[in-house]
């Protein structure tokens, strides 16, 4: 199977880039949120992570078809907590995924 993605995506730059937009927009609005398990203040963020979601009461044609949501782990470095934030959402472009 050959996959055709585009290399300029995963440069360090791209992806320092996406995180640096996400990072943004989390102090817009989550502020200086502290981890809902531990109580820890220490996030990493993983800005490629797409999820995969179906709707079970679809019918007809497209009956469970998957749908993705581009998304960006938020992950608690002390406990392992994770939250996905949608990137659209989050305002950041088509061109910028």
């Amino acid at each position: 199977m050959v996959l055709n993605v585009p290399k300029a995506r995963y440069t360090k730059e791209a992806v320092r880039g996406r995180a640096e937009k996400v990072r943004e927009h989390l102090l817009r609005t989550w502020g200086d949120r502290s981890c809902g398990m531990c109580d820890q203040k220490k996030w990493l963020i993983f800005v490629d992570a797409v999820i995969v979601a179906s709707d079970p009461h679809r019918s007809g044609l497209y009956a469970r078809a998957p749908t993705e949501l581009p998304s960006a782990a938020i992950v608690c470095d002390h406990c392992g907590n994770t939250l996905f934030v949608n990137m659209k959402v989050a305002g950041i472009t088509e061109d910028e995924l």
